[in-house]
């Protein structure tokens, strides 16, 4: 039996602790080479950061922006306030907390679909803000 294909895109991130995040995404269908984007006019976005994925309490919320919704650009947003509060168990900060984090769109329709997901890696902070 073939293994599943996985349909949402698998990207891994970085954050550092006490620091703002930002990832800008494009939505598109076709190939890299011949991409359209999608029209999000009207969508919505969620993004969590979880400990692990059957967590039922996340550990981080991001704000989601459209940024060009005819051209498909949109962005995910965790400010310095939200990545301090990420529990961190390094030292150093290259002892780095993994997590996993994802990313849903709604469609106007209502249709919920996963683009996005993979491994967070978090780099404790040292100084306050």
């Amino acid at each position: 039996m073939r293994k599943p294909t996985q349909t949402a895109v698998s990207k891994d991130i970085l954050i550092n602790q006490g620091a703002d995040f930002r990832l800008q995404i494009r939505l598109c269908m076709g190939t890299k080479e011949t991409y359209t984007p999608i029209d999000i006019t009207g969508y919505t976005f969620a993004c969590k950061i979880k400990e692990d994925a059957s967590d039922i309490d996340s550990m981080a919320t991001a704000d989601c922006y459209i940024i060009d919704a005819p051209n498909g650009l949109m962005e995910i947003f965790f400010d310095n306030l939200i990545t301090t509060n990420i529990n961190t168990e390094g030292a150093k900060y290259d002892d780095l907390t993994q997590c996993v984090w994802d990313l849903y769109a709604t469609a106007p329709a209502g249709d919920t679909l996963r683009i996005m997901n993979g491994t967070c890696y978090v780099s404790p902070g040292v100084s306050d803000n």
